[in-house]
């Protein structure tokens, strides 16, 4: 991918790793090294090493893969079926002038060589490259070369084809663009805006392209016919901040022929960090000659935020392993396509690995706040810092802010945490502790025995009360008098799960779950309240818990390690003792027990 000398501007300069950060591209770098360092915070478990690492080849990536990027898109709602004209929805062709991205500058780089280094020796070298203002950082990074001497972009620059570049200054190499095959009668009709990239170890194992334009759509899906694609990597959203920003080239139900290419939806998968949808292509309109239908598979990264960047790179992470997993052996380049810098999924998986060992330095790592997910409630009129309670936002397996991980009540904090209930719309609480543990207090009674009881504009009354095996369920009535309304709230309240120590065995937890999971079926999905004495040991057991059953029956993959590391970056110490870790093993194998044959919950 070219990139034109005149497009730098010599006041921004893109930084490595400790260095001043400027724009959403550095940062997300730095935080995925920073954060994929950060462990889960104690020894569990321990990721096996690659023998070397190369700091000079962390920002090749980067500068390689501006061919994966980046961008504006314009909205698409359907290609038609026969034409290569495209028009947006209130019938005007996109006529748009391709804009400029603006890049980052580089200092002339030197003769100076930068050999793998030692994992051992990691932590030394940073400190050592840290040292005068980030000196030897900011030498490595501007030895980098910006882009090949001898490289042109002829091709792409061509009069024909400068409509099918969304940036005037983000073009193909002719000697790594990828050729479409030329349709007849039509002039430059083998241009696309992308390029081969090599992998860790394989040539050309990555198409870099464009986002597909309104006018391109008929190209892309041509080009995944010709590559023999079967995998479509996509980190950007269709509209952010409110603006367009890739053309959806694929139907949102049934089929749809995209020039001679026709693809339908066979099924649709949304996870909490990422969508997986499943099309169904065959090549059409010649009948003597009909070609076999295929499947492609395409992962869309759906939790990139309109503003900055993802809080944490483990998204990214399960991401790119799922990727990396589910591409055939038999098929063609990966085609990947998002709107800033995505490292390879080779290289991304090998510094996920690296880095997972090292140990975390105070010096190293700026601390980082929970205030990102709190639970924020509204400020009761007249009175100040009244919109605050102990809570955090959880992410599930399929959906952000799945449960809310809080304190049990204290007796000042009981309208608080019902007027928490309230706002958030949650209609399902799953309490952990008894009202006593070791004669000290652990939670306050926040409902009635008998009848109703109000705590400021919020009036609970206690309509069923129904004993289990395991736990007690009761039936809630909660009106909010300011706004004359009342919702039904069902409380989970599980027994034998002490301050210290974990329950006799799984099946209480498993029950339980499976009655949580049913109730918010029933009462619509809003956030999960759980919560404890602390509302971290025990309460993010039960969500890790959660969180971990519900990705073995829909995928048949164990994660304990990621997922509780998730969910210390989401509310401190949750999953608090080795005990309690453990205990997520061993439910898991009394679920998988209780089927006699796998497939029964897969």
């Amino acid at each position: 991918m070219r990139v034109l000398p005149w497009e730098f501007s010599s006041s921004r300069v893109l930084s490595p790793p400790h260095l001043d950060f400027r724009g959403p591209v550095a940062s997300w770098t730095h935080q995925l090294v920073h954060q994929t360092m950060r462990k889960c915070g104690t020894p569990f478990m321990a990721a096996p090493l690659p023998q070397k690492v190369t700091w000079a080849s962390w920002w090749v990536s980067t500068d390689v893969l501006h061919s994966l990027v980046f961008g504006r898109f314009k909205k698409y709602k359907q290609a038609g079926s026969h034409s290569n004209s495209f028009r947006l929805s209130n019938g005007r062709t996109d006529d748009t002038e391709p804009q400029s991205m603006p890049l980052l500058a580089r200092s002339p780089s030197t003769n100076r060589k930068y050999p793998p280094l030692p994992v051992d020796k990691l932590e030394e070298e940073i400190n050592r490259r840290m040292a005068d203002d980030n000196k030897l950082f900011r030498e490595e990074f501007n030895a980098l070369p910006a882009c090949p001497i001898q490289a042109t972009c002829e091709a792409a620059s061509k009069e024909e084809n400068k409509e099918k570049n969304r940036y005037v200054n983000i073009l193909p190499y002719d000697h790594s663009r990828v050729h479409l095959t030329p349709v007849e009668g039509v002039p430059d009709s083998d241009y696309i805006n992308a390029s081969f990239i090599n992998g860790y170890q394989e040539k050309n194992k990555f198409i870099a392209a464009q986002g597909p334009k309104e006018e391109t759509v008929n190209d892309f899906w041509r080009m995944i016919w010709e590559q023999n694609t079967a995998t479509i990597v996509m980190v950007t959203n269709l509209k952010e901040r409110k603006e367009c920003k890739c053309a959806q080239y694929w139907p949102d139900q049934g089929c749809w022929t995209y020039g001679n290419i026709r693809v339908s939806v066979e099924d649709v998968t949304v996870l909490v960090d990422y969508t997986v949808r499943k099309f169904c292509i065959q090549q059409v309109g010649d009948v003597t000659n009909k070609k076999p239908q295929r499947l492609v598979t395409q992962f869309h990264f759906t939790s990139w935020p309109d503003f900055g960047v993802p809080f944490t790179p483990i998204g990214m992470l399960k991401f790119l392993k799922k990727v990396k997993t589910c591409n055939p052996q038999y098929a063609g380049a990966i085609v990947v396509h998002c709107r800033y810098v995505l490292v390879t999924a080779d290289l991304c998986l090998s510094w996920e690995s690296c880095f997972e060992g090292v140990p975390q330095n105070s010096d190293h790592f700026t601390s980082i706040s929970d205030e990102f997910n709190r639970v924020i409630i509204p400020v009761k009129r007249g009175e100040e810092n009244t919109d605050y309670v102990n809570a955090s936002f959880i992410d599930g397996y399929r959906q952000k802010d799945s449960y809310i991980a809080s304190q049990g009540p204290l007796q000042h904090t009981i309208e608080d945490f019902w007027r928490m209930i309230w706002e958030w719309k949650s209609c399902s609480i799953v309490m952990l502790t008894e009202l006593e543990e070791r004669g000290q207090e652990k939670c306050a009674q926040y409902w009635p025995s008998d009848g109703s009881v109000s705590y400021g504009d919020i009036t609970v009354e206690l309509k069923k009360e129904e004993e289990c095996e395991s736990y007690t369920v009761r039936d809630l009535l909660v009106t909010n008098t300011r706004e004359n309304k009342s919702r039904q709230i069902r409380q989970f309240h599980f027994h034998g799960w002490p301050e210290v120590g974990i329950p006799g065995d799984g099946k209480g937890m498993i029950n339980i779950i499976a009655a949580v999971q049913k109730q918010q079926q029933q009462s619509g999905n809003h956030p999960i309240t759980v919560h404890c004495s602390a509302g971290a040991g025990r309460t993010g057991t039960f969500c890790a818990l959660s969180t971990v059953l519900e990705r073995v029956k829909a995928e048949g993959i164990l994660d304990v390690f990621q997922t509780v590391k998730s969910l210390r970056l989401q509310r401190p110490h949750m999953v608090q003792t080795l005990e309690q870790y453990e205990f997520c093993y061993k439910v898991v194998q009394e679920y998988i027990d209780a089927f006699s044959d796998y497939a029964n919950f897969k």
